[in-house]
């Protein structure tokens, strides 16, 4: 099976989810900075993308920038 060009497992199953989250534009090695950790020697930091956190748990991550546009839609300006 085939996800966004990723592929998944066998047994898995697909879902959707819904929940609200609060966002901002914020490249790879500037979330790496935000977290405190040092950039892995392999990369180079500089994938555009978004610091994501989810407003009711607090759950904090990033994802890059297409798969961010693809999956979010802006509620606010």
């Amino acid at each position: 099976m085939k996800m966004d060009g990723y592929a998944t497992s066998e047994g898995m199953c697909s879902y959707s989810v819904t929940k609200p989250l609060d966002a901002k534009p914020m490249g790879w090695l500037e979330y790496n900075a935000f977290r405190g950790w040092d950039l892995p020697d392999d990369e180079d930091g500089s994938e555009d993308g978004y610091l994501v956190i989810h407003s009711n748990s607090g759950f904090t991550a990033w994802m890059p920038k297409d798969v961010f546009e693809a999956m979010c839609t802006r509620l606010d300006d």
